[in-house]
């Protein structure tokens, strides 16, 4: 592996799901990163939602053996409920999504998502296949396999009428399917779903059947370094899921959870007799010994040498004595699969010329060897800034930026915490445009020392989530592109910082920042919210849906909302064209927004009669040339990042052919997030 493919390694890993484990600071982040070095072991769990899966295991596996875990769940959770606002269906699958990567960041797990949407309970598999079709979300189960390539397959649930709910029933289904097909390059094709791969072995949870278990586990186990146990953090990951309402306590104590061997291709034919579900199975860095490429060889033999100079290194009070052995080591990575070993097989990979003679093509020979080697330099460079004493901070001047428009001044600060001399180059701006002669040439930096200095950024597109950028097809979202890991973890486009950073005996490192607005709240103190690309006008209308009874005079109010991310005032007009038999009191408005999140609500009057039926409402907004007709819906709460979720400035109005008899009243008792109330008052019921 190059170094450029370390370098990228370290940029996918900034966009991934941030384990919690690089999250908390000091000695014990520092022990517990260094503990899991060299682990390449990794297992993947399937489910159907949000909220289904096994906390207690993710965290006994990710925190407890440094075991790269992962859960798979099927869906978003668009369709339950939401016990904290008035948001559903696509909005709720918002909030979710951000709630499960909420709780991998806790775990430690990462986190993926096929394209299914939660179109609400159903009674069957069956019927769920009518809304999923089978072959297109078995075909994004496979893709995250072959991507993920995890040694160990446990599904939540056992793909029976005893699941209940039809979603999970199918969850079981495809999680067992993918077992057996995730290796078929004739049905899957490699072009098309990535490198094949063969899972060792299949488990099924058992944590609510302990007769059928075959392996239990203590999630209870008591971390000296963490100072809890793993089902503690599992009850702190679970808690993230308050939407559902599913707080739970951090249980100390004996907590136990199960899982039954179902299907392996290694291990003891007895499943009862394994005391792993890793039995069978060479979890260390000798299993690569097959590898016949000498130099690869000669480098590979090198590798656990230098993992046990890194694990005797450890001084909590002096991690800078961390950073030699690390740089051997990374190093070492660098050099097992050098991609410019062209027109050759290497240990990971081929390059040969492409089909069609366009250039070249990359083909992997060992996708166990790729894998595993990529998880150890991204754990390693992440180890290596750690110990090297580098942060960065990346501060927006406003939350806000229009893209294409003006730029936003983002304060850069990098600080040498470590104990040698750095030295950095100018910042390069990663899914942003940054603005020439806006930067400073390479700094060198003394212990202590802090750099500051000023970037103009423009972020490259609107900051949303990329699953709702197009409408779905039937109950199934609109692929991303292929192999977009953060694309398939529901991760927005982040406007990043970065530099590359080199002293201390180190090798070059790419060390890089999200950009952020941070501000000081009166109650929660210090928050950061990440900088989002928005239009420069955004229009909105108080209702997506107006009721109206048929063939009746009506006179309404309709409201357009307007904000402006540009910094200098505009006049904006707004029009809006309305159904037939309904007029406004005026064709056109135009107001001035004075400057960047100036906000403004524009009101017709309409009047009128419609026939029954269904039409629709559209409003734009013109200014400086341009037309603007989308608005969004800001989803906010303090234990998520907040989303903006986008829509047509277009309301829907439904003219229902309804008789409401005089001094008629209703008595109506709402549930959860229910709408129906203000609609049978828009019908003209008290």
């Amino acid at each position: 592996m190059s170094r450029s493919r370390l370098l990228l390694a370290a940029f996918l890993l900034a966009l991934l799901p941030v384990p919690a484990r690089a999250q908390e600071r000091g000695a014990a982040a520092l022990a517990e990163a260094v503990e899991g070095l060299g682990v390449t072991m990794r297992v993947l769990m399937i489910a159907a939602h949000p909220d289904d899966e096994d906390t207690n295991l993710i965290a006994w596996l990710s925190r407890g053996r440094h075991v790269e875990t992962a859960y798979l769940s099927l869906t978003r959770g668009d369709g339950g409920q939401n016990l904290i606002g008035d948001e559903l269906g696509e909005a709720l699958g918002a909030i979710r999504t951000e709630e499960l990567l909420a709780a991998r960041r806790v775990d430690g797990g990462r986190q993926y998502f096929t394209r299914a949407y939660d179109f609400g309970f159903s009674k069957s598999a069956e019927e769920t296949y009518l809304h999923w079709p089978k072959d297109t979300v078995l075909g994004d189960v496979v893709r995250v396999v072959r991507e993920f390539r995890p040694h160990v397959i446990v599904a939540v649930f056992s793909g029976t009428e005893r699941d209940g709910h039809g979603h999970h029933q199918v969850s079981g289904l495809l999680a067992r399917e993918a077992y057996e097909v995730a290796g078929d390059t004739v049905r899957y094709t490699r072009a098309e779903y990535g490198v094949p791969w063969e899972p060792m072995k299949f488990y099924r949870s058992a944590r609510f059947n302990r007769v059928a278990a075959t392996l239990t586990l203590d999630a209870g186990e008591f971390d000296p370094v963490l100072g809890r146990s793993y089902a503690e953090i599992a009850g702190e990951s679970r808690s993230q899921h308050k939407s559902q309402g599913f707080g739970a306590l951090e249980r100390r104590g004996p907590v136990p959870t199960a899982v039954a061997r179902e299907a392996a291709r290694v291990g003891p034919e007895d499943a009862k007799s394994e005391q792993s579900i890793f039995d069978g199975i060479d979890t260390t860095w000798a299993r690569f010994d097959t590898v016949t490429d000498p130099h690869a060889r000669q480098v590979l033999d090198s590798i656990p040498a230098a993992l046990a100079a890194v694990r005797g290194a450890l001084d909590i009070r002096r991690p800078s004595a961390l950073v030699a052995p690390l740089a051997r080591l990374h190093a070492l990575l660098g050099d097992a699969c050098p991609e410019e070993r062209t027109l050759r097989t290497s240990a990971c990979a081929r390059v040969e010329p492409a089909p069609g003679g366009q250039g070249l093509a990359r083909y992997t020979t060992n996708p166990d060897l790729e894998r595993s080697l990529d998880l150890t330099a991204s754990r390693a460079a992440a180890l290596l800034q750690q110990a090297a004493g580098i942060e960065i901070e990346a501060e927006a001047a406003r939350e806000l930026a229009s893209v294409g428009g003006d730029p936003v001044p983002v304060v850069v600060r990098v600080l040498n915490r470590g104990q040698a001399r750095l030295s950095t180059s100018a910042p390069d701006v990663e899914d942003g445009r940054p603005w020439p002669g806006s930067v400073s040439s390479a700094r060198y930096l003394g212990p202590g020392e802090l750099w500051v200095d000023t970037v103009l950024v423009s972020p490259a597109a609107i900051t949303q989530p990329w699953w709702l950028a197009q409408p779905r097809a039937g109950d199934v979202f609109v692929a991303p592109p292929r192999h977009a890991e953060h694309r398939q973890q529901g991760q927005p486009a982040t406007v990043n910082v970065s530099f590359q950073v080199e002293g201390a005996g180190a090798p070059i490192m790419n060390a890089q920042a999200p950009v952020v607005f941070r501000y000081a709240d009166p109650v929660r103190g210090d928050v950061s919210r990440p900088l989002a690309g928005v239009p420069a006008v955004s229009v909105g209308l108080d209702r997506p849906l107006e009721m109206l009874p048929a063939n009746t005079d009506i006179a309404r109010t309709l409201r357009v909302s307007l904000r402006l991310a540009d910094t200098a005032s505009r006049d904006v007009t707004v029009r809006v064209a309305l159904p037939p038999g309904l007029v406004a009191d005026s064709a056109a408005r135009t107001v001035t927004l004075a400057g960047y999140d100036a906000q403004a609500t524009v009101a017709f009057r309409v009047t009128g009669r419609m026939a029954p039926g269904r039409d629709t409402i559209r409003v734009t907004a013109e200014s400086g040339g341009r037309t603007y007709d989308t608005g969004y819906q800001l989803v906010d709460y303090p234990h998520i990042r907040p989303r903006r979720l986008y829509r047509p400035s277009v309301a829907a109005v439904e003219a229902v052919d309804v008789r409401v008899p005089a001094g008629l009243r209703v008595a109506y008792v709402p549930g959860v997030s229910d709408a129906v109330a203000p609609a049978l008052r828009e019908l003209g019921l008290d």
